[in-house]
Order: C-alpha cells, then sequence, then structure tokens
C-alpha cells in the first residue's frame, strides 16, 4: 500500500485486522471475525480483496463494534492516518500511566507523540507473548 491513493474499505479493513493482535500475538482469523460479527466469511473476503469496494452499514458497525472503535475509522484516506487513528482510539482507552505518559508529552511536536505511541504498543505487543 502506497500513501499516494486513498485507501479502499478492504485496505483499511487489512490495516485493522493487522493492528488488533489476538492473544497469541497474531491478527484474527477471518473465521474467527465473521463468527463475532456474524458477517460471512465470504463477505469479509470480498471485502479485503475489493471485490466489494463497500459494504453495508451494518456490516461497518458490525466489524467496528469488533474492534471497539468507531465508523469515523473508515473516513481515513491514508495508511498513515488509520494507524494514528487507531492508536488514538487505543490511549483514548488506556490505562491511567499512558495518559500520564500523553500529558508530560504535550510539549514534543507531533512526531514525538507519534514516536512515543508506537513505541508504547511495540511494548505492549511484546508484553502479549
Amino acid at each position: 500500500m502506497t500513501e499516494a491513493h486513498n485507501l479502499i474499505f478492504g485496505e483499511q479493513l487489512r490495516i485493522l485486522i493487522d493492528f488488533y493482535p489476538n492473544k497469541n500475538g497474531q491478527p484474527d482469523s477471518i473465521t474467527h471475525i465473521a463468527e463475532a460479527t456474524d458477517i460471512s466469511v465470504q463477505t469479509l473476503l470480498n471485502l479485503l480483496d475489493g471485490t466489494s469496494a463497500s459494504p453495508r452499514l451494518d456490516t461497518a458497525r458490525r466489524i467496528c463494534e469488533f474492534y471497539g472503535i468507531s465508523l469515523d475509522y473508515f473516513d481515513c484516506e491514508t495508511e498513515a492516518e488509520c494507524r494514528d487513528y487507531l492508536v488514538q482510539q487505543r490511549v483514548e482507552t488506556a490505562s491511567p500511566i499512558v495518559h500520564q505518559i500523553e500529558r508530560e508529552t504535550d510539549e514534543l511536536s507531533q512526531r514525538g507523540k507519534h514516536n512515543i505511541l508506537s513505541l508504547i504498543e511495540w511494548v505492549r505487543r511484546r508484553n502479549m507473548r
């Protein structure tokens, strides 16, 4: 994926799946997502490969409920925007220590904040192993 084009729904969905690993540190399987959301495996595969360019609103809502995010996520136009949105969502639902770190980094540049949040995400993933 490149940043030169606006992402299609399937690309946004792939980023979402990859961003939220399961307890084993791996992305959830399409079968697991389908069972948890009551969306057919074929529908998810069609969305991921671009065969179906846009889902029904109910499908998008179920995906968002599964990942605990808002439909606003699908307004992101680039991979970087998607990842920044997901990192921000994680911070908003994070523990008090993460909120303290966020307050203490207010004077950093946007890039510096992004780097700190990425580091926190890396540590979180390492702790899941």
